[in-house]
């Protein structure tokens, strides 16, 4: 069974059960199970290349065939409970967009039988005397907003009752000077921002001539695959974009496609599908005046799930007269 991935040998231990050759599905069953991996953030699941993708880039049908035979051969209930939790997180980043693999999903989360259905559950977030709470099914969301002398919070408690899973997230807003901030390691996602002349990295502080052309280089970082990631990066006002145009772009050597748009101040990526992984995207600009210049940082985020995001540090630029 060497050579079969994750999702064959899911479909021959269903049909081996099915067939009373139930010595042949607890063997493969068994090699499903040793391929899986834990984490207590992301719950269990199959990191290899035996765990192949679907044909619109989602490693979901894998997961629930998994999830299936191991119910059907082998019942593991804290096993089913871990690979549960993984279909979860990766909902929270990912837009599904085909019913089938929606509709294998929620079969993956009942299939095992339980109460799911009937347990009901919220989650409670207490801050500074205020108190809120989601319904009792367990399927809302709330949100508050602090402005001004509310954000001085010293403590914020989040508690979940029921069997369910929930989270949550804290965001904060504030004003900076550019040259003070500092890279951000980031949650889930990372970037690094590199300026390059002639091909070689140059410093945060560097001296720089009007019309030279320099090149952008960011690099970012994925732990989980995730959808719509907007990445931006505040230029300093003495670089000006050697494309003006708005546009798709599609970089074959690392695999990842990007819409990229020119604006006054930034350049910003807007991309439909980030795999697990590390990626460079690059883009060019001329040196067009003299002067010290501040840049601001480069932000990455995801766009429905904001509490996945980092940012570099800010950057001197100085242009000789």
């Amino acid at each position: 069974s060497a050579e079969y991935t994750i999702r064959e040998k899911a479909m021959i231990a269903i049909v081996m059960q099915g067939l009373g050759r139930t010595d042949e599905a607890e063997t493969l069953v068994h090699s499903i199970k040793e391929y899986s991996l834990y984490a207590p953030e992301m719950g269990r699941y199959f990191d290899t290349s035996k765990a192949l993708y679907s044909w619109n880039s989602y490693k979901i049908p894998t997961q629930t065939l998994a999830m299936e035979a191991i119910a059907r051969v082998e019942p593991d209930t804290v096993m089913h409970a871990e690979m549960q939790q993984w279909l979860l997180k990766q909902k929270q980043v990912q837009a599904w967009g085909n019913s089938l693999e929606t509709a294998d999903a929620v079969y993956a989360l009942l299939c095992a039988g339980g109460s799911q259905l009937e347990t009901s559950g919220k989650m409670t977030l207490s801050a500074e005397g205020v108190t809120m709470e989601t319904p009792d099914d367990a399927l809302g969301y709330v949100r508050r907003t602090y402005t001004g002398d509310e954000t001085e919070l010293k403590q914020v408690e989040v508690a979940r009752t029921g069997h369910g899973i929930g989270w949550g997230a804290v965001y904060a807003q504030y004003l900076e000077d550019m040259d003070k901030l500092e890279d951000a390691k980031g949650n889930g996602l990372h970037i690094s921002r590199d300026i390059l002349v002639d091909g070689k990295p140059v410093g945060k502080k560097v001296t720089l001539n009007v019309g030279d052309k320099l090149t952008v280089r960011l690099s970012v970082r994925a732990d989980r695959d995730m959808d719509f990631i907007q990445i931006k990066d505040s230029r300093p006002a003495c670089f000006e974009p050697t494309e003006q145009l708005s546009g798709y772009h599609w970089n074959a050597e690392t695999g990842i496609g990007y819409y990229q748009v020119s604006r006054d101040a930034s350049t910003e990526f807007f991309i439909d599908k980030m795999r697990k992984g590390s990626y460079v995207i690059e883009y060019t600009v001329y040196v067009d005046r003299a002067g010290t210049y501040q840049a601001g940082m480069a932000a990455i985020q995801s766009a429905y799930a904001p509490e996945f995001s980092g940012h570099t540090g800010g950057a001197e630029v100085r242009v000789a007269e």
